[in-house]
């Protein structure tokens, strides 16, 4: 008699258990992967910084060394707004400001290999190598999204030497940590038209990124200085 208790008194401490563990695993995996928005988030703001310091530099240069095709005071060409953006030359002052805020979020930018891997582990590989890093490659040439605003919010690619330079920026950031990214993140297609539009005006977004089951959390940093360029 006293067996058949203990039998089934372990059979109740293993289903507890069980009842316990699933909530509790599932509870780590979304602390990890908030975190790891959280501090993609702080780089965001920290990227957003770093190109209004570049545009207030790189609109005004008229420098022969730097060879920009745009007027002073004007990215891209061809078009107002976004489509200014899309019309963007590689070395132009556009792409130049862009490079600042990709430079700040290289580091929390997921390897080829942690995108392609659904653990733990390899969600917890972040950030480019040396090489990589010099050579701007990897998911910062895909995944961030740079405009201006005026303060109606609207995009604009001309600026006053008297005005404000506010940039927006948009980092595609893709969540990894399994389970996590399913309850926090969302899909691609799922994110605001508002978000995809700016991350897609260099035309740069991988198709599966649109396509996949991949999850992503579109992170949105504002930062503003005066225009300090030629009057």
């Amino acid at each position: 008699m006293l067996l058949i208790n203990r039998i089934q008194n372990k059979g109740a401490v293993y289903v507890e258990f069980l009842i316990v563990i699933i909530p509790l695993i599932t509870l780590f995996l979304c602390l990890i992967q908030l975190a790891l928005v959280m501090g993609a988030g702080i780089l965001t703001q920290h990227g957003a910084q770093k190109a209004v310091r570049a545009a207030i530099v790189v609109l005004s240069d008229d420098h022969e060394a730097a060879n920009y095709k745009e007027p002073l005071n004007s990215v891209g060409s061809g078009a107002k707004g976004v489509g200014a953006y899309r019309n963007a030359t590689k070395d132009g002052r556009y792409e130049t400001i862009r490079m600042a805020a990709r430079l700040s979020l290289a580091p929390v930018s997921p390897t080829w290999q942690a995108l392609s891997s659904d653990t733990v582990r390899s969600a917890l590989s972040q950030g480019v190598d040396v090489g990589m890093l010099l050579s701007l490659a990897g998911w910062t040439k895909y995944g961030v999204g740079l405009g201006f605003l005026d303060f109606n919010e609207n995009y604009i690619s001309s600026f006053s030497p008297i005005d404000d330079i506010r940039v927006e920026l948009i980092f595609l950031y893709p969540c990894t940590v399994p389970v996590g990214r399913e309850l926090l993140c969302r899909s691609y297609q799922n994110l605001s038209e508002h978000d995809r539009t700016l991350i897609e005006t260099n035309g740069r977004i991988i198709g599966w990124s649109r396509f996949s089951d991949r999850r992503f959390v579109a992170l949105r940093a504002i930062a503003a200085l005066p225009n300090q360029g030629r009057r």
